[in-house]
């Protein structure tokens, strides 16, 4: 098992979380996956793909095909492409966050030797309402969330349910 991430600071939180002596913590990127080909028999990427550069988004999908064993599997999750979806995103106009739709990442996704096998749409209003709490929390008070409790029980009800409009998960399968 490995974790990458673009520094070591960013790998120290990891480890803190990640106990497991099996897991190996390197220094990479999405676009620079720092490994030899077919390498491992799962990708996973949560919340990344919004942060590489923009246009990089093809040589993402193809480093991970690189890095991935034949049949092996990509789960992605990234910010759907819906108006309230960006409209509840202070990080839209901030950080130039984006969002995906699955029509985009699949047309990329089968470009690069995938192929899409399933995908789903889950949050909505109150997981918006917790990223705004976070982000209030962190970049104004740097601080922890306001009744962090309360808005993670929030954000878990909203995973709960069969379907929203925030977060978009997919699973590619290199073929």
């Amino acid at each position: 098992m490995a974790a990458i991430d673009v520094t070591d600071a960013d790998l120290d939180t990891a480890r803190r979380f990640i106990q497991d002596p099996r897991v190996e913590f390197k220094v990479g990127s999405a676009i620079e996956i720092p490994y030899p080909d077919q390498s491992f028999h799962t990708a996973v990427s949560w919340e990344v793909i919004e942060h590489i550069p923009r246009n990089t988004e093809p040589k993402m999908f193809s480093e991970v095909h690189r890095v991935l064993k034949p049949g092996g599997q990509f789960l992605l999750s990234t910010p759907n492409r819906h108006w309230l979806s960006i409209l509840l995103d202070p990080t839209v106009l901030m950080i130039d966050h984006r969002h995906y739709s699955i029509d985009f990442l699949a047309d990329i996704a089968k470009k690069q030797g995938f192929r899409l096998v399933n995908h789903q749409v889950k949050c909505g209003t109150r997981e918006a309402l917790d990223m705004w709490n976070l982000y209030i929390s962190k970049w104004i008070f740097r601080r922890d969330r306001f009744f962090k409790e309360a808005s993670l029980r929030m954000t878990d009800y909203d995973y709960s349910r069969p379907s929203g409009f925030n977060t978009l998960f997919a699973r590619f399968e290199k073929v």
